[in-house]
């Protein structure tokens, strides 16, 4: 695993934060909430997260909390697969954070091209899609209800 790490770069603005997330979330993911200082609007961009294991879940969900507690808003963009199938399995994985958007998983039916799309939370996702690579049709590419099972807890909670 040498080469597995997290990235987390910080850029504040005033009294609002952005993190940019990139790499794998395990046991070594450094997620210090001290390093993010501010009090507003807390912006997680996860779109570059790659995995994340059992012990990465228990630092996610803790520097989760660290910051929701910390920040008066906090807004999750670009939220990966990995992610989004842990949200959909652990009701407080996402803790407060509002998600913005998030990505689904598609394959096409005629190429075996795999390709993700980017969603708002709100969006009605179709049955079906298009191929960027072939034109041909694209399915959901993941046990659709369970894979969108979160949408329905924070839409409970909010």
């Amino acid at each position: 695993m040498g080469g597995r790490h997290l990235e987390m770069i910080v850029t504040g603005r005033g009294s609002d934060v952005e993190i940019v997330l990139t790499g794998f979330i395990s046991e070594r993911a450094e997620m210090d909430p001290a390093r993010v200082t501010g009090r507003g609007r807390c912006i997680i961009d996860a779109g570059g997260i790659l995995s994340i294991n059992s012990f990465g879940v228990r630092t996610w969900v803790n520097f989760l909390d660290s910051i929701c507690r910390t920040f008066t808003e906090v807004c999750i963009r670009r939220l990966p697969p990995v992610l989004v199938c842990q949200a959909s399995m652990i009701p407080n994985f996402l803790g407060c954070a509002r998600v913005e958007s998030f990505f689904t998983p598609w394959c096409c039916r005629e190429c075996g091209h795999e390709t993700l799309k980017l969603q708002a939370f709100a969006d009605h996702i179709p049955e079906t899609g298009f191929c960027p690579e072939c034109a041909g049709e694209t399915e959901f590419d993941d046990i659709r209800d369970s894979y969108l099972a979160f949408r329905e807890w924070v839409s409970r909670e909010s």
